[in-house]
């Protein structure tokens, strides 16, 4: 009986034992799941709040950047602004002058001459439309002539499929190559002053372009000697050529300014220097701008 005692006690605490490490492992197991469950919310909370960090940060950038385009678009706004201003200013300044200026008789006078100034363009317009219509019936006529010469001979030579293959393609290859030499011709004539080259053509008395296949050297006839002008000639040479490349409306608007401007009915005090510089821009106005 004692015995039995004795093992049961044994038992006993054995299970007692047990007992007592599973509550401690459980306890460890605890301990650890909320030490896991800190950590991960206190990166959480960290995580969250360096974002929330970022985003202001952003955000405080954002607003920076938009000030900035806001002040940029407000300078721009109103330099633009200050522009027109003083566009209007000039305009007006402008206006004033030509108003004061200008008398019955002198708005009279000078009223003829714009229209004579339009006449002499709306002619050379003219003119130009016209050389350029004869020059192209001219090329057409001499393509055809070609194209004739071009059929007898491949008749003579070639078979019927390749007399139609080359026929084509000569004469493609004849008028890319004519529209080459003239156009080029053109552009380095109109780069070289228009006036020059309508002048030239008007006493070559030709509508069709010379080409320079001689390998010669052309002269450059834009360059103006400026050796025996006047300050104003060169003030007024100098607008003149920068409004070469300028729509041909600015440059007749440009042409009018300056003759205005030097008018010697406008030049009281000084009619010598005034007639000199009017009469050096009737001349260069068509050596320049062929106006």
């Amino acid at each position: 009986m004692r015995r039995r005692i004795a093992e049961l006690d044994e038992i006993n605490a054995q299970e007692q034992e047990r007992l007592e490490t599973e509550q401690r492992e459980m306890q460890e197991r605890r301990r650890a799941q909320e030490e896991f469950e800190r950590s991960v919310r206190e990166k959480a909370e960290k995580q969250l709040r360096e974002h929330r960090e970022r985003e202001e940060q952003e955000a405080k950038r954002r607003e920076l950047r938009e000030l900035e385009e806001q002040q940029k678009s407000q300078e721009r706004e109103r330099r633009r602004l200050e522009q027109l201003q003083q566009e209007e200013e000039k305009s007006k300044r402008r206006e004033e002058i030509r108003a004061e200026g200008r008398s019955e008789s002198t708005q009279l006078k000078w009223q003829l001459f714009e229209e004579e100034l339009e006449r002499q363009w709306a002619e050379q317009e003219l003119e130009e439309r016209r050389r350029l219509e004869t020059y192209a019936k001219d090329r057409l006529r001499q393509y055809d002539e070609w194209d004739r010469k071009l059929v007898s001979e491949r008749r003579r030579f070639a078979s019927e499929a390749e007399f139609c293959e080359a026929r084509t393609f000569c004469k493609a290859r004849n008028a890319a190559n004519a529209d080459a030499r003239y156009y080029s011709t053109y552009r380095s004539s109109s780069q070289a002053g228009p006036a020059q080259s309508q002048s030239q053509s008007h006493r070559r008395g030709n509508t069709q372009p010379q080409s320079h296949s001689s390998g010669a050297s052309v002269p450059n006839k834009n360059s103006i000697d400026t050796k025996g002008l006047i300050p104003e000639e060169c003030a007024v040479l100098k607008e003149l050529q920068s409004v070469r490349g300028a729509p041909r409306e600015s440059q007749k608007a440009k042409v009018k300014e300056l003759l205005f401007r030097w008018h010697p009915d406008k030049n009281p005090s000084c009619t010598e220097k005034a007639t000199r510089v009017f009469q050096f821009i009737q001349k260069h106005r068509e050596l320049v701008l062929s106006l």
